[in-house]
């Protein structure tokens, strides 16, 4: 029986194909739905796992920041008490101009790095990406 007509009965393919596998239990046959189900819960579980990750990454950085603040605060005591007696620092300018001038040119290199890789990731044949090693 071939599987590939169009005027074959879903019930008597899926019996042909059982029959063709039984010798191979290491193959899963699986509908649509099943196979994306599954995929579906093989991303979620790797998502987890980064989320897992990124909890603990912050987890160590409200600790890591706060003890390295403190420790450079208490090894600078000197030097913070002489500025503050000696008033070198009267005023504070902060260079908008030059901060916004960096953030822009730094927007537009990011943009201008990202452009090659996007369009030949927008170029590409989904089916043969699909079939590349």
């Amino acid at each position: 029986m071939q599987i590939h007509e169009p005027s074959a009965d879903p019930a008597q393919a899926l019996l042909a194909i059982e029959a063709v596998l039984a010798d191979q239990p290491q193959v899963q046959l699986d509908d649509r739905a099943a196979f994306q189900a599954d995929q579906e819960a093989q991303f979620d579980s790797i998502l987890i796992a980064v989320n897992g990750l990124l909890g603990l990454v912050l987890f160590i950085a409200l600790l890591g920041i706060p003890n390295t603040l403190a420790l450079s605060v208490m090894e600078r005591t000197r030097e913070i008490g002489l500025l503050r007696a000696a008033s070198v620092i009267s005023v504070v300018a902060i260079p908008y101009g030059t901060i916004a001038v960096i953030v822009i040119v730094a927007a537009v290199c990011g943009l201008v790095a990202g452009l090659l890789p996007a369009r030949r990731a927008a170029r590409l044949d989904v089916l043969r990406a699909i079939a590349s090693e």
